[in-house]
């Protein structure tokens, strides 16, 4: 499951000792046009507590971004996950640096996995609505496990509040592929599909 979608929802933390590289590209078709691909590159830490990561938004001025998610809490049998981070801590002042801080928990009930968070970033980036509830469910679709399914929920009109969903194909234990759709709760904003290729190694 280390399929990014929402880029904060998930409280998957990368393996300890491993590298993970995501190819995501977003584009709206009846606009035409295409946001920057995003080549991330995240390396887990502390027996998979901790994973570190960098993005790279091609055609950008200031194209690199900072990550990171600490796992504090495992899940266990009666109680949920429990993971802090960060993302988007960009270089540019009120123009990348949108300096995310989140908490999210997530429980597995039977086939499905819901999460439950809250983010704030920097107003002065990110505009109004900089504080974010975040909600989402996954699961597997297959018995096999290659098919995965998510829907997400991320509050707010700034440039990062919408409503997400997508279905991912694992073609191997280490690499996937999801294939998404992101509605914008800001309706100035295009609504985008997404592509996302995923690797492990």
């Amino acid at each position: 499951r280390n399929v990014k979608f929402v880029p904060l929802r998930s409280h998957d933390i990368q393996a300890d000792g491993t590298w993970h590289l995501g190819l995501d590209n977003y584009f709206t078709p009846t606009a035409g046009s295409q946001s920057p691909t995003d080549v991330g590159l995240t390396y887990g830490l502390l027996q998979g507590k901790l994973e570190v990561g960098v993005d790279y938004f091609g055609g950008q001025d200031d194209p690199f971004y900072l990550n990171a998610k600490y796992l504090v809490m495992p899940e266990g049998a009666k109680r949920p996950a429990f993971v802090v981070g960060g993302y988007n801590f960009g270089f540019a002042k009120d123009v990348t640096d949108a300096n995310l801080l989140y908490g999210l928990l997530a429980k597995t009930c039977g086939p499905v996995r819901l999460t439950a968070g809250y983010a704030r970033g920097k107003s002065a980036t990110l505009g109004p609505d900089a504080d974010m509830l975040l909600l989402g469910a996954d699961g597997y679709l297959s018995k096999d496990r290659k098919w995965w399914g998510a829907v997400d929920f991320q509050s707010g009109d700034s440039a990062l509040g919408a409503l997400s969903f997508g279905v991912a194909y694992s073609f191997a234990d280490n690499t996937s592929v999801l294939f998404g759709y992101d509605i914008y709760n800001n309706s100035a904003l295009d609504n985008t599909l997404t592509t996302q290729v995923d690797i492990n190694f």
